[in-house]
């Protein structure tokens, strides 16, 4: 199976084994995986393997993203899925085709900052879980759906093309166009680095807009460099009105100086942290501990990624105040 499925992918890239880019080779793996074991992959570069994923590796250790199922692995299905992630690992990481890599990537992207309605954008509910009403909604970025890359990968592509706040900016754009379309009351959070949280180009798109009703989610994947400029050009956003949430807390750089030194509005705890909380003493004593340390802070605290009713239950018995998941609501495009 390995070795078909191996020669399958081979099929999909036009021109042979020699040549292509990243975009049709993830494209190529995707198709042979419904072809020949009528399963759905997914390629995310950051998400963490689980029993439904595989990690893609090269073999010298470099770790190249991760494929993962949407239903369960049986362990042939799992062999032939290690397969498909050597074939990504092996051509990707070899540099010649992270030349084209690159290449092709920046090529993608700048057509989809050229096109007007390049980038959609799903809404995700926010629930206040006390008062069991929406408060507010999350602003997720979505892409053209060929080449099938997670929105990650098109950041990341951005980031390493030397695009990544230009395509932030297309994103908070576009995001804060359906501002309007929200029922009065009901905030709009959109997902920058914190780079773009402080740059003049964010500002001017927000510009006329009601500024109480934006939050800007700051990913904690990314290190703030500079605190003290930082704080100090977050302070102009927060004169404006708008204010701040501290996003993916315990999955990149989060650490309690972090929060306390940007004092946001919002913790939004990772969903690495929120899976599974009903059954792990730890993930709620931890937890626990946020909600004590934001309301020190004044600040609120956000469950993401709640799927089980056991999950939510869990959460509102901690005290957290806002949820965000499946279970709650799935982001719906606009």
């Amino acid at each position: 199976m390995a070795s078909s499925i191996g020669a399958a992918v081979l099929r999909g890239l036009e021109g042979g084994p020699g040549v292509g880019d990243s975009a049709r080779l993830v494209a190529a793996v995707l198709a042979a995986a419904r072809e020949q074991l009528d399963v759905d992959l997914q390629y995310d570069l950051e998400a963490p393997p689980g029993a439904n994923s595989v990690l893609v590796e090269t073999a010298d250790g470099r770790q190249l993203g991760t494929l993962i199922a949407e239903r369960p692995l049986t362990a042939a299905d799992r062999r032939a899925v290690k397969a498909l992630a050597a074939v990504i690992a092996n051509r990707l990481g070899v540099p010649e085709w992270a030349t084209e890599q690159l290449r092709t990537a920046s090529e993608r992207i700048r057509e989809v900052l050229a096109t007007r309605d390049g980038i959609t954008v799903a809404l995700q509910p926010i629930i206040d879980l006390e008062a069991d009403k929406v408060v507010g909604y999350e602003a997720l970025a979505r892409f053209p759906s060929t080449p099938a890359l997670s929105p990650q990968v098109w950041f990341a592509d951005a980031e390493a093309a030397g695009m990544g706040p230009r395509l932030e900016w297309a994103a908070a754009r576009a995001a804060l166009s359906h501002l309007k379309d929200l029922p009065d009351g009901v905030f709009l959070a959109i997902n920058t680095s914190p780079a773009v949280a402080i740059d003049r180009c964010l500002r001017e798109s927000m510009r006329g807009l009601p500024h109480d009703r934006i939050v800007l989610e700051v990913t904690e994947h990314a290190p703030v460099d500079d605190y003290d400029d930082f704080e100090r050009r977050l302070d102009r956003r927060r004169d404006d009105g708008v204010r701040l949430a501290v996003d993916d807390v315990g999955a990149g750089f989060a650490s309690l100086r972090h929060i306390l030194r940007l004092r946001p509005s919002l913790i939004k705890l990772d969903n690495s942290l929120v899976r599974g909380i009903d059954r792990d003493p730890l993930r709620q004593s931890l937890a626990r501990s946020l909600v004590e340390f934001g309301r020190s802070l004044e600040a609120g605290v956000l469950a993401e990624g709640i799927e089980t009713a056991e999950e939510l239950e869990q959460v509102t018995e901690l005290g957290i105040r806002y949820g965000q998941g499946f279970l709650l609501g799935r982001p719906e495009v606009a």
